[in-house]
C-alpha cells in the first residue's frame, strides 16, 4: 500500500501547515487534503480535479519546505531524560513523545512549528544542513558541561599553558616536560569526549587523577 501513496500523512500535514497551497490555483486540492489523510496513484483516477497532481506535486512540496527555517530563538532544544513528563508532539506526525525538538518557523504565515529529528527530511536538505552544525555545537556544549561537573577546572587545565607557574615553586624542567606531556594527553582525551569521537571517561578519570597525584607531589 505504501508504494501506492503519493502524498503521505506528513507530506498532507506539510501542505496544509504551508503558504503555497493557499494559493486560488490549488484549492481544489487544498480541499481535498482537508477531507483525506493521504493520496494515492488510485486516486487520480477516481477524481478528476487529481489527474494532474503529478505535473506539478514535486515543485508544490519543494515550494512548501522552502517557507521554514531554523526558529531565531531556540531552533532546538534538548528536554534531558525527563522528557516524557512534557508530552510534546511532534507537529507534523503526531509521534510522541519528542526529546529533542527542532523548532521550525514560517515567515510567510508568521508561525512556528514543533517536530522530530525525522520530519526534518520532510523539508529538504537546506533546513536538515542548516540545524546540523546547532545540534553540534548543543552537544559540545552539553559535554563540556558534564565534563566540568566531573573534573572541576579541567578545560582551563588543558588550555592555560602557564598553569603549571601558578603553582607558586620552581618546577624543575623534567617535571615540566612529565606535565606537557599529561595536560597534551588530557587535552586529547577531552577534546575527543566533547567532539563525540571518543567518550572514554574511564581514560579521563585516570589522567585527572594522576595530575591531581602529580599536584599533589
Amino acid at each position: 500500500m505504501k508504494k501506492n501513496i503519493l502524498i503521505s500523512k506528513k507530506q498532507r500535514e506539510l501542505l496544509l501547515q504551508s503558504a503555497t497551497i493557499k494559493q486560488k490555483e490549488f484549492s481544489d486540492l487544498l480541499t481535498h487534503l482537508k477531507k483525506n489523510d493521504t493520496i494515492t496513484f488510485y486516486d487520480l483516477k477516481r477524481y478528476p480535479h487529481l489527474e494532474n497532481l503529478t505535473s506539478y506535486l514535486d515543485e508544490l512540496i519543494k515550494s512548501s519546505s522552502s517557507e521554514w527555517f531554523p526558529s531565531p530563538t531556540t531552533p532546538v532544544f534538548d528536554l534531558g531524560p525527563d522528557y516524557r513528563k512534557a508530552k510534546v508532539v511532534c507537529d507534523l506526525c503526531g509521534h510522541k513523545y519528542l526529546k529533542l525538538q527542532y523548532r521550525i518557523y514560517n515567515r510567510i504565515l508568521k508561525k512556528n512549528m514543533v517536530i522530530g529529528s525525522e520530519c526534518i527530511k520532510e523539508f529538504g536538505e537546506g533546513l536538515e544542513n542548516s540545524f546540523g552544525s546547532n545540534i553540534k555545537d548543543i552537544q559540545r556544549a552539553a559535554n563540556r558541561l558534564f565534563l566540568e561537573k566531573e573534573f572541576p577546572g579541567i578545560r582551563n587545565y588543558i588550555e592555560n599553558k602557564n598553569v603549571i607557574h601558578s603553582y607558586g615553586m620552581v618546577v624543575p624542567k623534567k617535571f615540566v616536560v612529565q606535565w606537557k606531556q599529561l595536560r597534551e594527553e588530557l587535552r586529547k582525551s577531552y577534546s575527543n569526549y566533547v567532539s563525540g569521537k571518543g567518550k572514554n571517561l574511564i581514560l579521563l578519570n585516570s589522567l585527572w587523577k594522576e595530575r591531581n597525584y602529580w599536584k599533589r607531589g
